[in-house]
């Protein structure tokens, strides 16, 4: 491991480590876009009950459920989703409100995406909400160079989408962002991937491959 994977470790907000040894950058909780929206669970049934036998009569999955692949990531509001690639894998623990999370530990590459419904965001343009988050992550950092926007990366699926580069340093760990903002009728939705930058050149293609397989609603 080259020495800035190894010293992905002891960052604060922006970046959050991992517990278990496993060396791996968070985005951070701090910012308006991931504000916490207050939601209601409701208490669920009980199953109904079986035959004489006592056995008990199970929900019927849901058809797409039956055909979805395992590597499947869905938000709990349905507002993304995504296949991940061979490789990566689900890490829950990379930010407390980021709606999808995962990482790809060999090659140290990771992605969150949250999406904000854009009700009361005062007709913010995606070129607008894309400089207010950007702002916000760059707070977070020194030495902050900044590239973009993308003109190679303007849609995300079917969706207008900005991107740009980001490189700086907290506690002295350095990092490269991708960070794309995504407009859809519903929702802005950021898509943050990021690795360290000796390993840029080589994960950079497969970070925008992850980008575009993101599927944003």
């Amino acid at each position: 491991m080259n020495s800035d994977s190894s010293r992905f470790k002891n960052v604060r907000q922006w970046l959050l480590p991992l517990a278990s040894g496993v060396l791996l950058l968070g985005l951070g909780a701090a910012g308006w876009w991931i504000a916490e929206r207050a939601t209601s669970s409701g208490t669920a049934e009980a199953p109904s009950a079986g035959d004489e036998t006592g056995a008990i009569a199970l929900p019927e999955p849901e058809p797409n459920a039956l055909n979805a692949p395992a590597n499947l990531l869905e938000a709990p509001d349905d507002s993304s989703q995504v296949v991940l690639p061979d490789g990566w894998e689900a890490e829950p623990e990379l930010n407390p409100v980021a709606q999808i999370q995962a990482a790809n530990r060999q090659q140290q590459m990771y992605l969150v995406v949250r999406a904000q419904p854009r009700d009361g965001l005062a007709d913010l343009t995606k070129e607008e909400f894309s400089e207010q988050s950007r702002q916000q992550l760059k707070e977070q950092l020194t030495n902050v160079e900044e590239a973009g926007p993308s003109e190679q990366i303007t849609q995300v699926g079917e969706f207008d989408a900005v991107q740009y580069e980001i490189r700086g340093s907290n506690n002295d760990i350095n990092v490269v962002y991708l960070h794309t903002t995504v407009e859809t009728p519903e929702h802005f939705t950021q898509i943050l991937t990021w690795t360290a930058p000796t390993d840029f050149a080589r994960n950079e293609a497969a970070m925008q491959e992850l980008i575009q397989n993101v599927e944003v609603r």
